[in-house]
Formats: structure tokens, C-alpha cells, sequence
């Protein structure tokens, strides 16, 4: 489902999603603090991003921390070079409105704005994926 949303980044920009459709592949990580895999897999996010940042990749994470303190030390400590932004804000929750049952959600969103493929993994099939998105 085609989907909007507007959140603060850490730095107080706004990031809204439907601003990178017609220009960018978005992978959004639904991430928290207190979540042993999806830290684990910063490593695997990392990587894509290192690989496909500058041929149209952006990775965008939505912290399901409920502390703001928990969410930014999270994101400082870990390195993370891509843009974050917490999934509740204004009483709407990304985890609710994605339906997220578990994370890690990984959610690869087109182009054109449509999401492609929701996933627990980052593995092969998900890198060949966003390659074959951003041919």
C-alpha cells in the first residue's frame, strides 16, 4: 500500500517519505535499542549502504524505541550513517501502520513508491533485489 509519512530526523529535519519516490530505492529498517538482531544486522545495512548509497539507495531507520535518550544513544553508538527518525509521533505508530509482528522489518520501497518486499533478513535475495531496483 502506498504509504506518507513525516517524522523528525535526530538532527530536527524533516523527513518525509513520499520525497524520495521518483528519485530513490528507500529501504526502511524498523529497528530498536533493545533488539539483539537488529543490531546485529547494522553490519549487513552498513554494507548495502556503503555499496549502493550513491546509486540510489536510502536506507531510512524507524527506531520502535519508546524513549527518545534509548533511541539516539542507539543511533550514535552504532555509527549509523543513514537518516533515523522514530517510528511513533503524534499518536501514529509506524510499527501499527506497517503492521510489524516482529523486528527486524526490513521494508523495500520502489521508486515509484510502492513497497516491493517486506522481510525479517537481510541476505542475497534481498541485495539482488535492491540491484535489480536500482538498474
Amino acid at each position: 500500500r502506498d504509504y506518507d509519512f513525516i517524522r523528525k530526523s535526530l538532527d530536527g529535519k524533516d523527513i518525509k517519505l513520499s520525497s524520495y519516490r521518483g528519485k530513490k530505492v528507500v529501504l526502511l529498517d524498523l529497528w530498536a535499542s533493545w533488539c539483539v538482531p537488529c543490531i546485529k544486522n547494522f553490519s549487513a545495512l552498513k554494507n548495502l549502504h556503503a555499496k549502493y548509497a550513491d546509486k540510489g539507495l536510502e536506507i531510512i531507520g524507524v527506531s520502535c524505541d519508546r524513549l527518545y535518550d534509548d533511541y539516539k544513544t542507539a543511533v550514535e553508538k552504532s555509527h549509523l550513517p543513514w537518516v533515523n527518525v522514530l517510528a511513533k509521533s503524534d499518536g501514529e505508530d509506524l510499527s501499527e501502520v506497517y503492521k510489524a509482528e516482529a523486528i527486524p522489518l526490513y521494508i523495500l520501497i520502489d521508486k515509484t513508491g510502492i513497497i516491493v518486499s517486506m522481510t525479517n533478513e537481510i541476505a542475497e535475495k534481498e541485495e539482488a533485489l535492491i540491484q535489480k531496483l536500482l538498474e
